[in-house]
This record gives C-alpha cells, structure tokens and sequence, in this order.
C-alpha cells in the first residue's frame, strides 16, 4: 500500500511541457513518504514516451505504471488510473503542472492534521506562459489560467459554490470520494466528462468536489501546495481565451443539474428572456467601446453566453439564431 498515487492523464503532449511534468515528479521529496505513479495516455497519437528527452525522465521515476485509456475525455483517464492505484489519496497532476519538490510532504502533513477534508487543492498557483505573448494576456488573463496565491489554509463544507473550491489543476482526492463519485457517475449516466480531446467542455472537477460535499468531507485549498501552470502559445491568446471562457461557464448548470437534478427548477426560473439578455450584451458592448475595453466587454459577454446556453442545455431549449451567429463570431460553436 502506497501513501499518494499520482495520476497523471496525458492526451499528445508537447514534449517540452511533459518533460517539465516529469521532471517536477522526479524531483519531489519523498522523505517518509511512499508513492506511485500512474500515467493515463488518453487518446494519444504522438509517441510522446519514446522521445530521447523523456525515456530517460520515466526511468528515473519509481513505481511508476503507464497504461492506455481508449475512451476519450479525462474523466475516463482519470478513472482508469483510479482502478488500478493502491493509495488513500490520489493527486491529479495535469501534463502541464510543474509541481514544487516539497508537494507531497506538505500534503502528507496536511492531510494527516485535518481528517475532516477530504479534497486538497493547491493554495499557490503561478501561470508561466512559456511562450511570447501579449501584454494584455499577461495583465487580464492568469486567473483564467487558474492562477490563485491564497495567503492562508480555506476548507469550507457547503453545497453552494466556495471560492476556495479548487480546479483540477495538482488536485488530491481521498480516494473513497472518487470511488463515490464513479460509482454515480456510471449510476446517473453522467454526460460531464471534462475535456475529451481539443474540447473545452468541463466541470467534471465540480462533481467530484460535491461528491465529498455529499460524503460530508470539507474540500478547500493549502497555500504550501504550490505548482506551475505551463501555458503555450497555443493557449496565451485572445481566441483560445474567449473559448476557454465561454466554455468554463458553460459545462457549469449540465455538473449541477446532473448531480442535484432538484437544482432544475432552480434554472427554470432563473433563465432570462432573449430580449433581456439581448439588452444586456449590448451594454456591455457599449461600455466596453466607450471605456476602450472592447476585448473585456466581449469577454464579459461571452461569460453571460455561456451562463444562458448552458441553462438552456439542461431545460433542453433552443438558442437564439443571432446567438449562435454572435457566438460564431467570437471562435464558439455550439449545437
């Protein structure tokens, strides 16, 4: 029996982002501590393993399994790696986090000094866009990018969203949660499968986060968890950040609805007229041309989109055509 099984979840990875990853794993201190690690390729078409730079990085890792997941999505790679881990707790390093060397002895102790949560995120997460971009980019987009330093440890036990509720990004996960959690999964038929290929569809971290709400676990973020989350060119952009935005928003009320289908009341009454939101998005574009802030304002926009289509996914109702064309006209397709 292990003390952690990392899992990391690969789908063709840039090889100087994995080799990062792996480096980061290599390097942490494991004083005390025993750990194994499994990586999940996803999908891959890229021999990514095989590269000079890499075969060298794996030989290096202890315990260290590699398997396949045919079934697209990281919900699916992330449950294969589950099946086979042999640990209580289970850290989800995504294939561009760059953990920090003193990751899991923080953990360890954190873990061992509050029984009462049984989801950990890291409380410091630094964005390093590893390519050149732009200032705007670098000015309005880390939280985007999950970028957060909270100053002091947060766990909070409350079925209403909390800001100390932690994205996927270096997550650890009792592992009794997420056995819960796919065991409703596979009972509900749950469509949240987080991202599957180059899909921006999510959420499915959410789930997980209610099912430790539902087990009466706390879930919250430390600040001595500390990772790097690498971005590269393909995704330091203003397109790719309007997608990532709109689709962020989205994949929230489908999460919600399928793990507390009572909320879909809630959602009947909140949803807003066409001609409302119709108003709306049109004073957002005003100011945002007044105040010269036109990239912020279409953001703002987007986020208000994706609220209003993701509420119409679970109530099953059709989006205005002027939608769908505003949408297209920002780099988003939906059905």
């Amino acid at each position: 029996m292990f003390d952690f099984s990392i899992i990391i979840r690969t789908y063709n990875p840039e090889i100087r982002i994995i080799k990062r990853c792996l480096q980061a794993v290599q390097k942490l201190d494991l004083t005390g501590i025993n750990c194994e690690v499994i990586i999940i390729e996803n999908n891959n078409t890229i021999a990514w393993k095989d590269h000079e730079d890499i075969v060298g990085i794996i030989s290096g890792i202890s315990n260290l399994k590699i398997i396949l997941e045919p079934k697209p999505g990281s919900s699916n790679a992330g449950i294969a790696g589950v099946k086979i881990s042999n640990a209580p707790w289970l850290v989800f390093f995504d294939q561009d986090n760059e953990s920090y060397p003193d990751y899991l002895v923080n953990l360890s102790s954190v873990v061992a000094k509050y029984p009462n949560v049984g989801i950990w995120g890291p409380g410091q997460v630094y964005v390093d866009f590893i390519d050149e971009t732009t200032d705007w980019i670098d000015k309005n987009c880390r939280a985007t990018f999950q970028e957060k330093k909270f100053d002091r440890m947060e766990f909070a036990l409350q079925e209403e969203w909390n800001r100390c509720y932690p994205p996927g990004s270096g997550i650890c996960v009792r592992k009794e949660v997420f056995v819960k959690y796919i065991e409703l999964y596979r009972l509900h038929n749950f469509q949240t499968i987080a991202r599957a290929g180059n899909s921006l569809m999510g959420a499915e971290d959410n789930q997980v986060i209610y099912t430790a709400i539902l087990m009466g676990f706390a879930v919250g973020v430390c600040p001595e968890l500390k990772l790097n989350h690498l971005i590269p060119a393909e995704k330091s952009n203003y397109t790719y950040v309007k997608k990532l935005r709109f689709f962020t928003r989205y994949s929230v009320p489908l999460a919600e609805v399928e793990f507390h289908p009572q909320v879909l009341k809630k959602y009947e009454n909140k949803q807003t007229s066409q001609f409302s939101l119709f108003i709306l998005l049109n004073k957002y574009l005003i100011k945002g041309v007044l105040s010269r802030k036109v990239k912020e304002s279409i953001i703002d926009c987007l986020l208000v989109c994706g609220n209003y289509t993701g509420i119409n996914l679970v109530l099953k109702k059709k989006n205005p055509g002027w939608l769908k064309l505003f949408l297209r006209m920002n780099g988003v397709e939906i059905k």
